[in-house]
């Protein structure tokens, strides 16, 4: 197919936030190209199974009507591991933190109020300035999680129950995270029913799959009449540029002097025998400092297992095995410290999840990126 090789917006990115870019855009009939290598960035379904993101919830507003929820993730399907002892969530060890669990809940209520209008915010503000103007998501944001946990009384709880999921969705310790980032995802999995899912990109991109180039892009020039991007196959111009490439490509090819906490994570598809300590429940959470996150069962019977470290001993773990698949993310993401504008300038805007991790966030970022090219093309 012909490309144009002028356009007022050009996206670049094929994942959550620049797809979200897109379809706001189509709504509104505007001119516009997505180059991308990929349809889907970091959320690719292969062999059956979303390896770079796991979950998700009802609370998807926005996302909601792209995904088709699958097996429920149930609490009763875990088993934690900490300290040489394995114990489920509703337990006799559950029991004697119960109080504190009760706390929590109210506690991560009242965060889900604020951010779900802080959300809503986001997509004519943007990130930063909707959390500036909400004092009490700037606190968290500003916050250590270990100084909000022991503050509010609930240390032996995140010990015993929640820093295992945190740090298997997150690849992160709660200590090393801000409170906002703690409750963004411990309200998601403690307060909503969780779910396998597939996303239909399809759906998505059915009113926008003529204005998609499969390329890569090589290098971003401006010019008096806004930007040049060009790709392995050739160049484009723009008046208005949305990146929503992963962060350190953006940062690379604009070179913006941005800083970030990285983490890193390791992921191996296998089929094989679990050793007899694991075979309890489907799910196996291991706390913070173990050399693995988690193992999963698939409904194939094959596993996921998670790591921190590119080397892990896999025969600890089963007593034989076959790897179908590895997957490196050197960074999975940013763990956020730093609240970043997506506004470069006027005509430039970088989104993503920079700020804050998660598949809704980062769909939202891009309505914000699509609303602001539909106001500035309209002056």
């Amino acid at each position: 197919m012909e490309y144009n090789k002028n356009y007022t917006t050009i996206i670049l990115g094929g994942g959550i936030s620049g797809l979200a870019t897109a379809f706001t855009l189509s709504k509104q009939n505007k001119n516009f190209l997505l180059i991308s290598e990929n349809i889907g960035g970091r959320v690719q379904n292969e062999k059956g199974v979303n390896y770079g993101a796991y979950f998700a919830t009802h609370q998807y507003k926005n996302l909601k009507p792209f995904l088709k929820f699958k097996k429920e993730i149930k609490k009763t399907d875990i088993e934690f591991h900490r300290e040489g002892k394995a114990y489920k969530m509703f337990s006799i060890q559950f029991a004697k933190v119960f109080l504190q669990y009760v706390k929590f809940v109210w506690l991560m209520i009242q965060f889900r109020s604020k951010y779900n209008t802080f959300k809503k915010k986001c997509e004519t503000l943007g990130q930063e300035r909707a959390m500036k103007e909400n004092s009490y998501l700037f606190s968290l944001y500003h916050e250590k999680a270990s100084d909000w946990i022991q503050k509010n009384g609930i240390q032996k709880l995140v010990d015993e129950f929640a820093s295992e999921p945190i740090y298997a969705l997150t690849f992160t310790a709660p200590s090393e995270m801000n409170a906002f980032f703690f409750l963004q995802w411990s309200s998601e999995i403690f307060l909503n029913r969780v779910f396998e899912f597939d996303i239909d990109w399809n759906l998505l991109q059915k009113n926008f799959h003529n204005n998609i180039v499969l390329d890569t892009v090589k290098e971003i020039k401006q010019n008096p009449m806004g930007y040049e991007i060009i790709t392995k196959t050739g160049s484009y111009t723009c008046t208005h540029l949305i990146s929503a490439l992963p962060f350190w490509i953006s940062d690379t090819l604009l070179n913006l002097k941005r800083k970030h906490i990285l983490t890193n994570a390791y992921m191996h598809h296998i089929k094989g025998t679990l050793r007899p300590e694991w075979k309890h429940k489907r799910i196996n959470l291991f706390s913070t400092g173990s050399q693995s996150f988690a193992i999963v069962e698939q409904t194939d019977g094959t596993f996921l297992l998670y790591s921190r470290h590119k080397t892990i001993n896999i025969d600890n773990f089963f007593e034989n095995y076959t790897i179908i698949a590895e997957k490196l993310w050197e960074p999975a993401f940013a763990n956020p410290n730093t609240l970043f504008s997506f506004d470069i300038n006027k005509n430039l805007t970088v989104i993503g999840d920079v700020n804050i991790p998660g598949m809704e966030d980062s769909f939202i970022s891009g309505i914000y990126a699509a609303n602001k090219a539909i106001k500035n093309s309209n002056l």
